[in-house]
């Protein structure tokens, strides 16, 4: 067929729309492959759950610095993306902008709390300091929340979801923690409470006056060292038939480390190791131990030339476990590491009829138990005696009629302290994620459990036996080799067949 002038430039008119028809798709209808372990470049569900319900529209104002190193420039790319996605899912509720802060931009920022951070690079052999911003604002309508360092696509996901969704949410569910038995107030828990109110209003509350607890969906008691009254394990066992919800940490015994040799660490006798007992579960008043534990520093008097001194040793500690036994459920998904303190075997007896119960966290398999009361110094050898026991269960979950038809939910954990402030070194990050994920299961709102265990926290290596790690050693080193010689090897044997071939020509 011969083309003519007409017949060319209808084909280009064509392969134009075609263009323009396949980018607009593309807009709409897009997609990511993403290979990466915790799915980081993927939105949520979540998250498009909250953005689907978003009822005000939602400014996104990015701040980044220009000539920013690679690495980091590949960082406001991802962030982009991420809010062209968010953009996108919102049907055009969430609108965002770029923009390079001039000088007077840098003012209003640092009035704003948005500090500029302070950036390591290496140029031509020579390091570089600069300082930039990596910053962003999100409004919805007079509220503004800020995400002041954005220098990793990690969790930057959770961080923009969950400012979007405190910001968007007007009438919160209250959650209501106990107090007046012993336990920690809101001001030891700061980092909880931050994180809890991105979706409730936190407050404290007494179990005198049905009133003031009968409001709230959830009621959380921690770490409780004074007897409860009778009278307020009946309220709550009237929450519970109310269709109302009750986390419980409960510490059965009591460690202290400032004691160590001089008294008992014992049990601690609140009444609420009976209430629960009527509700089948049984929390031992023992000392777990396991093998799978942080160290301590612990100080030895040490005969030296010079005389006697207190030396700084670090030993093992199996009455602080590192959990890692997850059981598959919505408050224990994508955790990866909790470290517990003084925690206690719990056994599931018989729940009342019509309310079921499972198990949420285990010990490891090398786990043992010490009556109280009991006796402890650093000088203590452990064996494999001490770790005989097998798993053990430490938080378990109820849920179903608890008297009146109405259904209750329940978590219980054998430590009450672990969502509490540990001072500087702040609290574990999956302990938090666990405290707040049951909180949102207990509330029956689970919008960013899914998001607040996104994104590796922790990737321990796996014990290898001495044999194995010889092998994949030895193989490491020798397998390229190998490769290289097989390589060889068919490389020799056709070129020596071509050769032959070529000799078995007559070119005569």
């Amino acid at each position: 067929m011969k083309l003519t002038k007409a017949t060319v430039s209808t084909r280009i008119l064509l392969y134009v729309g075609i263009f323009i028809v396949l980018n607009l798709l593309a807009y709409q209808l897009f997609f990511r492959l993403d290979f990466t372990a915790d799915q980081r470049y993927t939105l949520s569900q979540s998250t498009k759950d909250i953005l689907k319900d978003l009822a005000q529209p939602v400014t996104v104002v990015a701040y980044f610095s220009d000539d920013l190193p690679p690495q980091l420039d590949e960082v406001k790319t991802g962030f982009q993306d991420m809010l062209s996605e968010y953009e996108t899912y919102s049907d055009g509720r969430v609108v965002y902008e770029f923009i390079t802060p001039d000088e007077e931009e840098k003012v209003r920022l640092q009035q704003s709390g948005i500090p500029q951070i302070q950036i390591q690079s290496r140029e031509a052999d020579k390091a570089n300091v600069q300082l930039s911003y990596m910053a962003a604002e999100i409004k919805v309508g007079t509220g503004q929340e800020i995400l002041p360092r954005i220098t990793s696509q990690q969790g930057l996901e959770y961080g923009l979801s969950t400012s979007i969704k405190k910001l968007a949410t007007t009438n919160k569910a209250r959650i209501g923690l106990i107090v007046g038995h012993g336990e920690p107030g809101l001001a030891q828990m700061t980092q909880a409470r931050q994180l809890l109110s991105i979706q409730y209003q936190v407050d404290t509350v007494k179990l005198d006056d049905p009133a003031a607890w009968g409001q709230y969906k959830t009621l959380a008691m921690l770490a409780p060292s004074q007897p409860i009254a009778p009278q307020h394990l009946a309220s709550l066992d009237a929450f519970l038939k109310g269709g109302g919800s009750l986390f419980v940490g409960l510490n059965a015994v009591n460690g202290d480390l400032q004691a160590q040799g001089f008294q008992p660490w014992d049990k601690v006798n609140t009444g609420l190791e009976s209430w629960l007992m009527e509700k089948g579960i049984v929390v031992e008043q023992s000392f777990l131990v396991d093998a799978q534990s942080i160290q301590i520093t612990t100080q030895r008097q040490q005969q030296t030339p010079f005389g006697v001194m207190t030396v700084q040793q670090p030993i093992a500690f199996p009455f602080f476990p590192i959990v890692t036994g997850f059981e598959a459920h919505p408050i224990s998904e994508g955790l990866e590491q909790m470290i517990l303190m003084f925690a206690s075997p719990i056994l599931i007896a018989e729940p009342d009829s019509g309310v079921e119960a499972g198990v949420l966290l285990k010990s490891s398999p090398q786990s043992g138990k010490l009556p109280a009361p009991t006796f402890f110094t650093g000088e203590r050898e452990w064996t494999q005696q001490d770790f005989a026991s097998g798993e053990q269960n430490l938080a378990v979950w109820l849920k179903g009629d608890f008297g009146n038809g109405n259904e209750g939910r329940m978590v219980v954990v054998s430590d009450g302290d672990f969502p509490v402030d540990q001072g500087q070194q702040g609290t574990l990050p999956d302990n938090l994620n666990f405290f707040v994920n049951a909180i949102d299961w207990l509330t029956d709102d689970t919008g960013l459990i899914e998001l607040r265990t996104k994104g590796v926290t922790a990737r321990p290596i796996g014990e290898v036996e001495d044999g194995t790690r010889n092998f994949l050693k030895g193989l490491n080193m020798l397998l390229p080799l190998l490769i290289v010689i097989i390589y060889g090897f068919i490389r020799f044997q056709r070129r020596k067949v071509q050769r032959l071939k070529w000799e078995a020509q007559d070119y005569s």
